[in-house]
């Protein structure tokens, strides 16, 4: 095992053991070809009572005495969650990331979340992996352990005997020291450091991890790759939800031994759209793009009363969808190439104009229910419906009572581009007398339908 290490230190401390005091030198061959700079790992294992139960007729601290024969020497007992922050204490400030092996049977006593503790060091940008072998745990256990090797960007191994733990510790091992290279990315907004989530994509396998994040006094997210091809995600810390602003970083090539350097600018501005249908404002669905890209990456509802929606944006080109469903055939209004400027304001107006087509049809003097279609200028097919019956006002031609009856047994009233419910009889509601008012009008004698065009 010991050819895998480059360096490591050991530390003591009262509860739970973390490896330290050893050196290894590296052959000069091996140092010739390892990535730079040199990693550093420590171990932490867990010393507690209930380590010392027993697996296969053996206590299990001693098992694992066995396997770190070389490397432990246990003194003292300390939770989990303590021997986490005093480790994350001794390596702040190295510019080197270290890599963290947990050894535990899972029974932490005083802390009862030490998955949260291993988020909020990580949020710091305090650089290490953590990784976890659970050493005979119950499926509980399992869960809690293995949060925290999530939450420190590394795995998590379980073991139910010696020979189990060996491979684990071997193999833990051997990922912590294996050829890589690193991603430095350079984070700033407004043209200072700015503190971000890091989500990193492998194009390869899909996998998806969040290895950290940038540091808020620096910017800078240091990230420690297998060699292979990743996509990266940036993300305001600062907000919650789908409106967190994203910097995407495509297709980056890591290559063992080589450091790879990218930059993220969540400098920004504001758009704002307002939407009117013949002057007056109405709601509809905004479509964003950036410019080039096929698939949007957000889409909001404007306003019902003002029309008008506002959405701050990173820097760059973007390409801006506003569809009218209200209107046949659903004509959209596109602005190209919008341009978002740090701390500016952007203002389109996507304005529609449509006027109402009354169909109607009789036969022997009688509504008649037929269907009809509608054609564009150049004989394309855009719209097609059924006239319906009994209208209630021929001065208000775009509104009528249909026979159809909702699930509850209401009469639905039909409005030019919305179907509302006006006179739904709910259950426990009398709802007769709003329905005679509207509904038992003298009716003409034709058959009706009116829409937008």
């Amino acid at each position: 095992m010991k050819e895998y290490l480059k360096s490591a230190y050991l530390m003591t401390i009262i509860g739970l053991t973390i490896l330290t005091g050893f050196s290894v030198a590296a052959r000069a061959e091996q140092m010739a070809t390892s990535p730079s700079p040199a990693e550093n790992l420590i171990f932490i294992l867990d010393a507690s009572g209930s380590m010392w139960g027993q697996v296969e007729g053996k206590a299990k601290i001693a098992i694992a005495k066995e396997v770190l024969t070389d490397l432990i020497r246990p003194k003292g007992k300390t939770p989990i969650s303590r021997s986490v922050r005093l480790t994350a204490d001794r390596i702040k400030g190295q510019e080197n990331q270290t890599t963290i092996i947990l050894v535990s049977d899972g029974k932490e006593t005083c802390d009862p979340d030490p998955c949260r503790l291993v988020k909020k060091l990580k949020a710091t940008g305090i650089k290490f992996v953590m990784h976890v072998i659970g050493f005979d745990v119950t499926q509980e256990e399992r869960v809690q352990l293995e949060c925290m090797a999530n939450a420190g960007g590394g795995q998590y191994f379980t073991a139910g005997n010696a020979g189990e733990f060996l491979n684990a510790a071997r193999e833990v091992v051997k990922k912590s020291t294996l050829p890589f290279g690193i991603l430095k990315v350079r984070v700033k907004k407004n043209g200072k450091p700015f503190h971000t989530f890091v989500i990193v994509t492998n194009r390869e396998s899909g996998k998806r991890w969040s290895p950290g994040s940038s540091s808020g006094k620096t910017g800078i997210a240091l990230i420690r790759l297998s060699p292979g091809r990743y996509d990266v995600e940036l993300k305001d810390t600062g907000v919650s939800g789908g409106k967190a602003p994203v910097v995407h970083l495509k297709d980056i090539v890591i290559v063992a031994g080589e450091t790879v350097e990218r930059s993220a600018d969540f400098s920004g501005g504001r758009l704002v759209i307002t939407t009117l249908l013949n002057g007056k404002p109405f709601p509809t669905t905004i479509f964003y793009y950036r410019q080039g890209e096929k698939k949007p990456f957000h889409n909001v509802q404007t306003h019902p009363r003002t029309g008008k929606t506002s959405r701050k944006l990173l820097l760059g080109t973007y390409r801006i969808e506003v569809p009218c469903s209200s209107i046949v055939g659903r004509p959209t209004v596109v602005f190209e190439k919008l341009e978002i400027t740090p701390g500016g304001t952007t203002d389109r107006t996507a304005n529609f104009s449509a006027g109402e087509v009354t169909v109607a049809a009789t036969l022997d003097g009688k509504p008649f229910n037929t269907p009809f279609e509608v054609y564009d200028k150049t004989g394309k097919k855009i719209y097609g419906q059924w006239t319906l019956g009994r209208v209630q006002d021929v001065r208000e031609s775009h509104r009528y009572c249909g026979r159809r009856k909702d699930h509850n047994g209401g009469l639905l009233i039909w409005k030019t581009g919305v179907q509302t419910n006006i006179c739904n009889s709910h259950e426990g509601e009398d709802k007769s007398s709003c329905i005679r008012e509207i509904c038992e009008k003298p009716m003409p004698h034709f058959s009706i339908y009116s829409f937008w065009l």
